[in-house]
């Protein structure tokens, strides 16, 4: 539950409402766990453990001259223990070149002539799966457990299919501001020329704190 309210649904959320404002969309989700996470087996992956390999720096990890201060003594002593594999680090390149084309070109292309990274709509709502090797596109078929924190996670009155919307200034000398305006439910018939709705960004603080707490956790077993 903490995980959809934190992360799936906002991200899904968002994905739905600039895809449905006409903006190419592609979704992915990181399937793999790194033989260097620092985060208990129970957990699964990790959110937060595809930073690394988004964004290449993967090799940071044998680098101690990025060691800083921050880190401590134990901070530092934990990472000179970690390593990564051949295959990651190629599962690595291969993501950093897929957001590379997507920030110069707008779509995201896996080096493999088999893999296509399908565009995200309402319709078809293909998702990218991510692991080493094996890329698979499934149909995102679990957003029925979001429609608990729609009235949460969006700032609209969706009980009421309202959205709360304001003018700076009138069109016409003496003509009343817009105070409200009538929109459809996300999801349900919204059209392309529609702006994204603005959706509340989630309580990151608690994400820290779990985060620093099973870091420390890993580090004082070590």
């Amino acid at each position: 539950m903490i995980g959809d309210a934190l992360f799936y649904c906002p991200a899904l959320l968002f994905a739905d409402s600039v895809s449905e404002s006409g903006i190419k969309t592609y979704r992915y989700e990181f399937a793999y766990r790194p033989s260097h996470s620092f985060y208990p087996n129970w957990m699964g992956v990790a959110h937060g453990e595809d930073v690394m390999y988004t964004l290449g720096s993967l090799p940071f990890i044998k680098d101690k001259s990025r060691y800083t201060e921050p880190f401590g003594k134990m901070g530092k002593k934990f990472l000179a223990t970690q390593d990564y594999t051949k295959e990651e680090e190629e599962f690595m390149k291969e993501l950093v070149g897929a957001f590379n084309s997507f920030a110069r070109t707008g779509k995201p292309v896996i080096p493999h002539p088999d893999v296509e990274w399908p565009e995200y709509t309402m319709e078809k709502r293909r998702v990218l799966v991510l692991k080493p090797n094996n890329y698979t596109v499934i149909r995102d078929n679990k957003r029925q457990r979001c429609e608990l924190w729609k009235p949460v996670l969006y700032k609209s009155d969706l009980s009421k299919g309202t959205r709360a919307t304001t003018t700076a200034k009138p069109i016409k000398p003496g003509s009343s501001v817009t105070t409200k305006k009538k929109l459809p439910h996300p999801g349900k018939g919204r059209s392309a020329s529609s702006s994204p709705q603005s959706i509340r960004l989630p309580g990151m603080l608690v994400l820290a704190a779990c985060a620093v707490a099973c870091l420390n956790a890993r580090l004082l077993s070590t």
